[in-house]
């Protein structure tokens, strides 16, 4: 409600940590983590056979898992990478439950388990740097089913739930952020209370430019070739995958 009581100018400057302050807040509570509650019930229904069942069950795995709710509206809110970036990785690390969304009946069955088997077969078939380290982690997750499946998730917990809004942001943001006016500017410097930080916000503003422009560049992939672009996309695919399944043995 505060939000809506804001001039429009002061709204647009603001809105960035505005909007990250609310949508972080809105995960805080406790059934946005359950396997149970909210969304995750779509999890406790049976695996569908047959390719239609398969696009079925992952709208449902997208959507009990809160990845594609948090990811559609990282889009439409239209922000700077930089800030998609963060508040996504915060956002993803407050609702992930990998090992309880394995548990329910969606994803803790044979066909469930036979498709994930596949899935992770071909990930593991992206070549790395690291192959030893790929090849102990697959004999390690050889008949456990509950690993390969929270492997999967902290995958696409990634992908869909923080580079894929990253990197749509990169390319469809513009200047959101109003700059503060030269009156602004004055208004502030005659206040002495905000006297010494004014210097302090329009660093701090400074970097935050940069390192959004960083953030722009390296998604955009901007100045790079098209084949070394590519590579770089898998390269990163193979890595990401590594570390998930690190992460799911850790936790299995």
């Amino acid at each position: 409600m505060t939000t809506l009581l804001l001039p429009y100018a002061a709204w647009r400057r603001n809105r960035v940590w505005l909007i990250g302050l609310l949508r972080v807040s809105m995960v805080l509570v406790p059934s946005h983590r359950s396997s149970k509650e909210g969304t995750a019930v779509l999890l406790h229904h049976a695996a569908t056979p047959g390719l239609g069942g398969m696009l079925k069950d992952y709208l449902r795995v997208a959507l009990g898992t809160r990845v594609l709710l948090q990811t559609v509206a990282a889009i439409i809110l239209q922000q700077p990478p930089l800030a998609v970036l963060l508040q996504q990785c915060i956002i993803s690390a407050m609702v992930s439950n990998t090992s309880g969304y394995c548990a329910c009946p969606l994803l803790d069955n044979p066909l469930a388990a036979q498709r994930l088997a596949w899935l992770s077969r071909g990930l593991d078939a992206v070549p790395l740097f690291t192959v030893p380290f790929t090849s102990a982690a697959m004999l390690h997750r050889q008949g456990n089913p509950r690993c390969i499946c929270m492997a999967l998730l902290y995958m696409h917990q990634v992908v869909v739930g923080v580079l894929i809004p990253t990197v749509l942001a990169a390319y469809t943001s513009s200047a959101l952020e109003e700059p503060a006016t030269p009156q602004h500017r004055q208004r502030q410097q005659q206040q002495p209370v905000w006297g010494q930080l004014c210097g302090l916000a329009s660093r701090a503003e400074e970097l935050w430019q940069h390192a959004n422009s960083m953030v722009q560049e390296v998604c955009t992939g901007a100045g790079m070739p098209g084949v070394q672009l590519a590579l770089a996309a898998w390269l990163l695919a193979g890595n990401l995958w590594m570390i998930a399944v690190a992460m799911a043995e850790r936790d299995a």
